[in-house]
């Protein structure tokens, strides 16, 4: 695989890199470090530290509110006591987005993250679902109902969620 040196900034060498197409969805996840932190300040001495860059080439979307909800979710999911004072960066550039965006940015960063040989407490399938007039992001250890991480935009009935679930579940039985 190619790294898409255009798309990815050259100041520190990219240590994990993916390119992840869900449906209409395109993202490329690009790892860096980990990296000793520019600002003491900031530094843990007991975890690493797990930055979280989303860009739009379209700018069609405000990316904030996701940039947060992957820096909590990479933060458990990344063996940070591993690599105690240092940085670790996932950087995301959304190049088609669709209603997967989310889980396929969260598939993008496991693949960049497994290609950079950053310790993972555990791997993950993420996917979206449209039931009604809501939407239900969910990630799920593949082959087990463990249940990483779930976020519903409205309130979804407990049955819906349940289908997703077991949907996600048959899923990550047909992984490798």
């Amino acid at each position: 695989m190619n790294k898409p040196s255009s798309l990815v900034d050259s100041a520190w060498p990219s240590m994990g890199y993916s390119r992840y197409t869900y449906n209409d969805t395109q993202i490329i996840a690009a790892v860096y470090g980990p990296y000793e932190s520019r600002f003491s300040q900031k530094s843990d001495f007991q975890s690493a530290i797990i930055d979280v860059v989303l860009s739009d080439c379209l700018f069609s979307i405000d990316t904030s509110s996701h940039e947060q909800i992957l820096k909590t979710f990479f933060s458990s999911i990344i063996d940070t006591s591993k690599y105690p004072y240092l940085s670790i960066m996932l950087n995301f550039q959304i190049l088609s987005h669709g209603c997967n965006l989310l889980s396929s940015c969260m598939n993008a960063g496991l693949e960049a993250l497994k290609f950079s040989n950053i310790e993972l407490k555990t791997e993950f399938l993420a996917r979206e679902y449209s039931i009604s007039s809501s939407q239900i992001a969910l990630a799920i250890v593949p082959k087990t109902d463990m249940i990483l991480f779930s976020f519903c935009k409205v309130p979804l009935s407990f049955s819906d969620y349940k289908k997703c679930v077991e949907d996600l579940y048959k899923e990550s039985l047909n992984l490798i």
